[in-house]
């Protein structure tokens, strides 16, 4: 109850104290999860959103909170080392929401959106690189894996490709 930017400058207040983040699972959600009973699974984006006779207002508004749902349902599978599905989804969240930027844009305003736009453009590149490893290892290593089993080179590359920057084991689609 009450209006929502007190809500935000309350999450803004927290963020200034301690790392936080959105957290897209509901409470039962997590709790299943912690639980061990059913496995999240990679989300992809709803197309459905956009709907006939809206304004272009209310069309980028639900195509933007669509982009946002997309990409706050697949980071926490991302931040677990999960499939490299979660990091290719959360890609495509990205691109999507720098693409309606461009398309909903007025030239007035394009000033505005272009801090935006490049932020979004850092976050896709940064992620760039560990999509490619999870698509190199998935399509060009496991087909050589499997046609020189018993490689010591390539069973040690795998080993190398198989852990995160932080030393975690990465789970590839193998």
């Amino acid at each position: 109850e009450g209006p929502v930017a007190s809500l935000y400058a309350l999450a803004l207040a927290v963020l200034a104290r301690a790392p936080a983040r959105i957290e897209p699972r509901s409470k039962a959600g997590r709790g299943y999860q912690l639980a061990g009973v059913g496995q999240p699974a990679p989300v992809r984006i709803r197309r459905d959103v956009v709907r006939s006779g809206m304004t272009t207002s209310e069309a980028f508004r639900a195509s933007a909170v669509a982009c946002l749902d997309h990409l706050y349902a697949n980071q926490p599978g991302v931040l677990a080392g999960g499939q490299a599905e979660y990091l290719h989804q959360v890609r495509v969240a990205l691109r999507r929401l720098r693409s309606l930027l461009d398309v909903f844009r007025p030239p007035a305003a394009k000033s505005a959106v272009r801090p935006h736009r490049q932020a979004l453009r850092r976050i896709t590149r940064a992620l760039g690189p560990a999509r490619d490893l999870d698509v190199f290892v998935a399509h060009t290593l496991a087909p050589m894996l499997e046609q020189f089993p018993g490689h010591r080179g390539l069973a040690a590359f795998e080993r190398a490709a198989g852990r995160d920057a932080f030393g975690k084991r990465r789970h590839h689609a193998l």
